[in-house]
């Protein structure tokens, strides 16, 4: 299957590490019961890829798949020194609900190398959300946006938080931006 020729690619390490992480990030866009235990299992162990685009991608995978049974290795990789990996892993946390996401996720607000970083804007973001903080958490995705215009997750919760505030014809055009970047 295709699948498995991704997660194989992924396995292997005599492989280039960008076809690594585009093999990652391909398992992430499986519709999420086309997901296998192996390609699961390897993209577990690709979290510790010394290759740390591999490892960042394999975590947004876990996490845009929901994949539960990975939380306590995404746990571990978002308490690890690598600052855009464990900040990777933490958002995957965030996506799949585990309680341990907000905590490491603060934790990592913290690190000096993450200031500016789009994709921590992202997760305070979420943390913002979560709080109940809209007005907090749509200046945090507008920030992520300008730093990465084509950034299609930013632009989709953005475009959610745009309707919290009765917004409707800006989140319509998020929504628009977000499915033009996808593809």
């Amino acid at each position: 299957s295709a699948e498995g020729e991704l997660a194989a690619i992924l396995s292997d390490a005599d492989e280039i590490p960008l076809m690594r992480a585009n093999a990652a990030t391909a398992l992430g866009s499986a519709t999420p019961s086309a997901v296998s235990g192996a390609a699961t299992a390897a993209l577990v162990r690709a979290l510790e890829d010394a290759w740390s685009a591999v490892a960042a991608r394999a975590a947004r995978s876990l996490g845009t798949r929901r994949a539960n049974g990975a939380a306590d290795a995404l746990a571990k990789t978002a308490a690890a020194p690598r600052d855009f990996v464990a900040l990777s892993a933490a958002l995957a946390l965030l996506d799949v609900g585990d309680r341990r996401g907000p905590a490491l996720t603060q934790a990592l607000l913290q690190r000096p190398a993450l200031r500016g970083d789009y994709r921590l804007e992202m997760a305070s973001a979420i943390l913002a959300g979560r709080r109940g903080a809209s007005a907090e958490a749509l200046a945090h995705l507008s920030n992520a946006i300008a730093d990465r215009p084509d950034f299609s997750r930013a632009r989709e919760l953005r475009a959610g938080v745009l309707e919290k505030l009765g917004r409707p014809d800006e989140a319509k055009r998020d929504r628009e931006l977000a499915v033009r970047f996808r593809h």
